[in-house]
């Protein structure tokens, strides 16, 4: 097997842009980890330039390398300057490299090069002293046409994922917001609610408390998900709870006000304040949709760092439907969420696949 440094298969694009819009800027936070691409970003820099990037470039958080954030642009932008933007030189086609990039072989050589302890960042050069695969253009496209097999089929599962979420969404709003529940044509209305719903403070539907930080030295890049309310920004050790959690995402990061679902078996933050709902079967499927529609960013105190504390969330007052109305929305709702987990299964099954196939595709073991 002939080797050559990433140096002679790509260069870093080093060119500004004024393009700066929500639709294509990419900061670290925006970017998913494990190879997860990228989301819609929160907030925009106070800035006239920033770091340019066309499509075909691949770009790379230089913070944590652990996290694995990738992402082979597919358009034209800026990013943010903890962004590195690789750019293939010819014979080497970018989606071959993003590949190469994309291996754990390299995660961990960039994680063990990377300088810093509490925010390790990975160093350019040493990035650029990686070992690539020297194969010819024809061996590059077999193997990208294996690996894009498995992130086409990914990617088709997370668009009926998409689907499947604005069902659920369009049904809450058909029952909740235009109160075409079942039944509605008998039910009489007092005050503007149907009658026996009511208007309560969130305490008296909740408890709520304060998500923890982990111990940093038990993080890694393996155990369980830690959930910043965010996103998924790590590993740990240890999880926080067993069931899939609703929670606020609370404070010092983008998207404060909102109201996320963290997944089972996992350890949630400080940054998020926790739901321990008093009625779950009744309020939890109910009340993510119904911040999911209305932000709770209001509830700001205007400290230097945004943030929502737990005494003004339980001031928040909401409409409790009735309880046989809830029950048929659960019902209605929780066929739709196990058929979006049996695709994230699908989805998680494939990422390993792949992920298994990808050393042995680049080492030469798999023969094509």
């Amino acid at each position: 097997m002939i080797y050559k440094r990433l140096c002679d298969c790509a260069d870093y694009r080093n060119e500004r842009t004024a393009q700066i819009d929500y639709e294509t800027y990419i900061t670290t936070d925006n970017m998913i980890p494990n190879r997860g691409g990228i989301s819609t970003v929160e907030s925009l820099p106070d800035t006239k330039a920033v770091c340019k990037y066309l499509e075909g470039d691949i770009l790379l958080s230089n913070i944590r390398p652990y996290f694995k954030k990738i992402w082979l642009a597919n358009r034209k932008g800026g990013c943010s300057n903890d962004v590195l933007v690789v750019t293939a030189k010819e014979p080497f086609s970018p989606e071959f490299l993003y590949y190469v990039l994309s291996d754990t072989n390299f995660f961990n050589y960039d994680t063990a090069t990377s300088k810093g302890t509490k925010m390790p960042r990975g160093t350019p050069k040493a990035i650029m002293k990686y070992l690539v695969p020297d194969y010819g253009i024809e061996k590059q496209s077999s193997i990208v046409s294996v690996l894009s097999a498995y992130d086409n089929l990914i990617e088709v599962n997370n668009k009926r994922i998409k689907a499947l979420e604005q069902m659920a969404e369009n049904l809450y709003k058909e029952w909740f917001v235009r109160f075409r529940f079942p039944g509605y044509e008998s039910v009489l209305f007092e005050n503007d609610l149907p009658y026996g719903w009511r208007i309560q403070r969130l305490e008296e539907v909740s408890d709520f408390v304060y998500g923890k930080m982990p111990e940093k030295q038990f993080v890694s890049d393996t155990g369980y998900p830690i959930f910043s309310g965010y996103q998924i920004s790590g590993y740990y050790k240890e999880y926080s709870f067993a069931e899939t959690m609703l929670v606020l995402i609370a404070r010092g990061v983008g998207g404060t006000g909102e109201v996320r679902m963290a997944p089972a078996f996992s350890y949630i933050t400080n940054l998020s304040i926790i739901f321990r709902l008093k009625n779950p079967e009744l309020y939890k499927m109910y009340l993510y949709y119904l911040f999911s529609l209305k932000n709770l960013r209001y509830l700001d105190t205007g400290a230097a760092q945004s943030q929502i504390t737990i005494d003004n969330l339980k001031r928040v007052r909401v409409v409790t439907p009735a309880n046989n109305v809830l029950l048929a929305f659960n019902k209605q709702i929780s066929k739709i969420m196990e058929l979006i987990e049996k695709i994230k299964e699908q989805n998680a099954l494939l990422n390993k696949q792949r992920d298994l196939l990808l050393p042995r595709l680049m080492s030469g073991k798999i023969m094509l």
